[in-house]
């Protein structure tokens, strides 16, 4: 009985930190809160350092499936930004330029310039009357419980699990609350979907 009642406890406590510490909305890092506000423009910041090691020691510095934290036997920073915010009647945008070995990683593939937005959008609110907003460009992705920013989780690094769903998305979003009560947390957003078509090539008869 006194097992059950020490495993009931241990379970309550690990539920609760699951929740408080990454049920954040994904879908932004709105939850860096705070910042320098000039007039319609907010300025804020983040930081990420890290030293991680590797028993395994891989020859090219990288462990292998890591993209946060992916550096081994190196002090570094994993996310370093800043938060741009401007916002007006109807109008709002957001720029966040980011660096660190979190961006070399995740966003490698990207071209030019690009490999360096974390976020970069600019929205447009539909009804004057509704707090209904579209937004274009580079958004976060509402996919996953875990985003980029590491305090937002149960522990430092993200687990395997999300690291193989998007970190963002580009396209649009449409966001409005469900209820007037809930003007935060009831938000729906619609946002770009990728579809791809492959043909397949022409088979090439072997010559005799």
């Amino acid at each position: 009985m006194k097992n059950n009642l020490v495993l009931a406890l241990i379970t309550l406590w690990f539920v609760f930190t699951q929740l408080s510490a990454q049920v954040t909305h994904t879908g932004s890092t709105d939850s860096i809160k705070g910042g320098e506000q000039v007039k319609n423009l907010s300025i804020g910041g983040y930081i990420d350092s890290y030293m991680g090691y590797n028993f395994s020691q891989p020859k090219d510095g990288n462990n292998p499936y890591f993209v946060s934290m992916g550096r081994h036997n190196e002090a570094t920073i994993n996310l370093a930004y800043l938060d741009l915010k401007y916002s007006a009647d109807r109008v709002r945008a957001r720029f966040v330029p980011g660096i660190g070995t979190y961006m070399n990683a995740n966003y490698a593939l990207e071209p030019g310039l690009m490999k360096n937005f974390v976020e970069a959008s600019i929205g447009y609110q539909i009804s004057a009357k509704k707090n209904i907003w579209i937004d274009f460009g580079i958004l976060g992705s509402p996919y996953t419980n875990e985003s980029a920013i590491s305090k937002d989780h149960l522990m430092y690094t993200r687990s395997f699990a999300p690291e193989y769903v998007p970190y963002y998305l580009a396209g649009a979003k449409i966001s409005f609350p469900l209820h007037n009560m809930l003007p935060e947390v009831g938000l729906i957003s619609v946002q770009s979907i990728l579809i791809s078509v492959v043909f397949p090539a022409p088979l090439t008869p072997r010559s005799p």
